[in-house]
């Protein structure tokens, strides 16, 4: 019974499901247009003749211009909310406002906003245009202007406030107006949109503190849902890099978990008593308060697991990134055992996303904190995951400091040739040619189609251009925009896009990292922080955690890296661009005082040929721009001449410093007395004066000795009143010398005629004088008769 009921069922469903396919396809098949009866199909042929009319109707006789089509967008957008608002913000971008005054600027930007309300302008940052238009108004504005622009962004937020501070007092309508007209707007969601996220980023960038901390006010209590979101989360970090200490303080403690929130307010209402009555309570660091929390175990427990949790889910995003992510996992390395399982997941995780972790001091610090405690091979792991990027790590802001700290930590130094030097050698040989892993025919390709892509970009550019567009930096993915002058100023200092050999020796982050190798001790352009990561580390023993000796680590590197950096930095050419450079005069100093030091006896020929290229470098004028005024020799150059002041000062073995003096003397004695009158050109005549050999210093101060007086005049400046120590200390250097060398004259002559005397006194006695009395008589006569006539003269 049961088999005869279920194949009558299935044939049932069998016969509607057919029955339901055709009556599908006789709804397909049948138009308006068609005649015949309900689920029929006609085909008389009226039906077919309106068909074909209607496809003949349909399609456009004529194609529309470009103007007409314009027209018809705008009616279409015209359609939706806030387009007339659109229309006259968009003035903003769409004019050269570079070009106008500051106060013009400021007046425009009156013109355009001031007939909108705050709810207009907040429903304008979530479009395109809107969001372009506000981006400039946060730049260009003024105080005032970021402010209205910042209680337009938070406008939903005070309706919101108002609303339920009624709804408490029993107003119905309050309630009402809360589901209604706020929903879920306000800046939290203004910061998770597309397009809107850049206006807060802007505003960010150029607002002062109070605008900065009645953003967190908005933000409060949404951390963790906007970074954990792919708009939000560059806001967060944005805001936690523009903040104070306080209000990172308390971004980090949401994370580590509401309660904390709550005592930390309350202790700041007890500071700011404290203040307001005078009792000198300093601000707050982030950093004293982070050690004061962990330092609980109970507190330290419900942290590190927050921190977990919420480090998972960014991983799960692949949101790494944040810079204050990375604070967090510092934190949690800090404070964990590192034999436990947690503190290897959460190395792992680091090695995992080496990479993110590197674009921030606090990622870097994470970084250095395993290559100090880490085992060799967890340092081994860490060097094979940045060596693939080691490229873009080294001309990175945080990034390199990642390089130089495995370089000076790691004990292997076969491991650190291999996987680091080995790119960076290939970086500095690689002539500017760009990406050493691509193949050459791949940039062929990639410059034709950059050639054939320029005709079609130019008329795009012209157009916009007209419209005033391309003057502006405004985009929607992106918001890293500066000022056109400040850019070139850094550009010009750092050369930091300059991939060539000169240019990646002038970058002040590749010079660290080969600074580190050549001289250790150089510190020139660390900072504090660099400083601070870069300390050595020590167990709680005392000892250090890297145990091989400092010279021994210098000499294995160097002799990986120090052919290539000969070959290149002691290029006549790369050292007449990097000597005028802050960065590169350092590299070009390590590098000539290692190549003397260490392979002086094995290469003489090349370290004298090398020195003599330096030496002729008085008699070249750099073709760099200066920001401190002309062309300038690089003698007179404001890091030029530290290279021959220390390299004539410290260069080892002393024959090779002596040569050095001599070549430089022999190349700057034609422009003796004009350098000589300049500070800078009298500082490093000095080093020739006090560290050449005595034969040079006799035949400098011989030169100099008849023109003390235009030394002296050149001492005071006419024009700036300035003093010019150099000439100073050169002028008592040369005085001094010309006394002692005077003195020493002196008692050479009074040597000469004891010399003579006693030559006579030795000397065999001469012979019997045969002339006459008489004439000896007469030449008595004669010789008084001449003091006669010398005394009548007298009186």
């Amino acid at each position: 019974m049961m088999s005869n009921s279920s194949s009558s069922s299935s044939s049932k469903n069998k016969k509607r499901k057919f029955d339901g396919d055709k009556q599908s396809d006789n709804k397909r098949q049948r138009t308006p247009s068609q005649g015949g009866g309900k689920g029929r199909r006609s085909f008389h042929k009226g039906g077919d003749q309106q068909r074909q009319g209607q496809q003949q109707q349909q399609q456009p006789a004529v194609a529309l211009t470009k103007k007409e089509r314009k027209e018809q967008r705008n009616r279409y957008r015209a359609r939706k909310p806030f387009f007339e608002v659109l229309q006259s913000v968009s003035q903003l971008w769409q004019t050269n406002i570079r070009a106008l005054d500051r106060d013009a600027q400021r007046k425009f930007i009156d013109q355009v906003i001031q007939p909108h309300s705050d709810q207009e302008l907040y429903g304008v940052a979530t479009k395109s245009a809107g969001s372009r238009a506000l981006q400039v108004m946060a730049r260009y504005g003024s105080v005032k202007h970021r402010e209205r622009l910042m209680r337009a962004l938070s406008h939903f937020d005070r309706v919101r406030e108002e609303a339920t501070r009624k709804a408490k007092d029993g107003d119905a309508e309050a309630q009402h107006t809360i589901k209604t007209t706020v929903g879920d707007r306000g800046f939290a969601q203004i910061a998770m949109n597309k397009y809107a996220h850049h206006v807060v980023r802007k505003l960010l960038e150029f607002s002062n503190k109070t605008i900065r901390d009645s953003m967190y006010e908005c933000v409060k209590g949404n951390v963790e849902k906007l970074s954990l979101h792919a708009f939000g989360c560059k806001v967060i970090d944005t805001l936690y890099s523009q903040s104070t200490a306080r209000v990172k303080k308390l971004m980090k403690l949401e994370l580590y978990g509401p309660q904390f929130v709550i005592l930390a307010t309350l202790d700041n209402n007890l500071q700011q008593q404290q203040r307001n009555g005078n009792k000198g309570v300093n601000d707050d660091d982030d950093t004293a308060a982070d050690d004061e929390l962990f330092a609980d175990k109970d507190k330290r427990a419900t942290a590190l697991s927050n921190i977990k949790k919420f480090v998972t889910k960014l991983e799960a995003k692949d949101l790494m990134a944040m810079t204050l992510a990375h604070e967090l996992i510092l934190n949690y390395l800090k404070w964990t055992d590192g034999d436990s399982e947690p503190h290897k997941k959460m190395s792992e995780l680091v090695l995992k996303h080496a990479v993110e972790l590197s674009h921030s001091y606090s990622g870097v610090a994470c970084i250095a904190h395993l290559l100090d405690f880490g085992s060799a091979k967890q340092r081994k792991n860490i060097l094979r995951a940045l060596k693939e990027h080691v490229a873009d790590l080294a001309v990175s802001q945080y990034g390199h400091i990642a390089l130089v700290k495995a370089v000076d930590v790691v004990d292997d130094t076969v491991v650190v040739n291999k996987l680091l030097l080995s790119r960076i050698k290939a970086m500095l040989t690689a002539n500017g040619d760009g990406d050493n892993s691509q193949s050459k025919q791949g940039k062929t390709k990639k410059n034709e189609t950059k050639k054939k892509k320029k005709n079609k970009n130019e008329k795009k550019q012209q157009q916009e251009s007209s419209e005033g567009a391309a003057a502006m930096d405004l985009d929607d993915d992106d918001d890293d925009n500066d000022d056109d002058e400040e850019e070139k100023k850094q550009q010009a200092l750092l050369a930091v896009d300059d991939m060539s050999p000169a240019g990646l020796l002038r970058n002040p982050y590749v010079a660290k990292l080969l600074l580190q190798i050549l001289s250790p001790g150089t510190k020139n352009l660390w900072s504090a922080t660099d400083r601070k990561i870069m300390r050595r580390a020590t167990t709680e023993d005392g000892q250090p955690t890297s145990k091989k000796d400092d010279s021994q680590r210098r000499r294995e590197l160097l002799k990986h890296l120090l052919p290539t950096l000969r070959k290149v930095v002691l290029d006549a050419d790369v050292m007449r661009v990097i000597s005028v450079h802050p960065a590169g005069s350092l590299v070009l100093t390590a590098t000539v005082t290692a190549v003397c030091e260490l392979e002086w006896e094995s290469k003489r020929d090349g370290c004298e040929q090398a020195l003599n290229d330096l030496a002729q470098l008085v008699n070249t004028t750099d073709d760099i721009a200066h920001a401190d005024g002309p062309q300038q020799n690089i003698v007179e150059d404001r890091f030029g001449h530290y290279v021959y002041k220390r390299l004539v000062k410290s260069l080892q073995p002393d024959e090779a410093r002596l040569l050095l003096a001599a070549r430089i003397f022999d190349a700057m004695q034609d422009n003796l007395l004009k350098w000589v009158q300049t500070n800078r050109g009298a500082f490093v005549v000095l080093s020739l004066l006090e560290n050449g050999d005595a034969d040079l210093q006799h035949v400098i101060a011989r030169m100099l000795k008849p023109h003390l007086g235009k030394i002296e005049s050149a001492v005071q400046d006419a024009k700036s009143g300035y003093k010019r120590v150099g000439c100073e200390l050169l002028f008592k250097h040369v005085s001094a010398a010309k006394v002692q060398q005077s003195g020493n004259n002196k008692k050479s002559k009074k040597e000469k005629k004891k010399d003579k005397r006693k030559d006579k006194s030795e000397a065999a006695p001469m012979d019997v004088d045969d002339t006459p009395p008489a004439t000896k008589a007469k030449k008595a006569k004669k010789s008084k008769k001449a003091k006669k006539s010398k005394k009548q003269k007298s009186n």
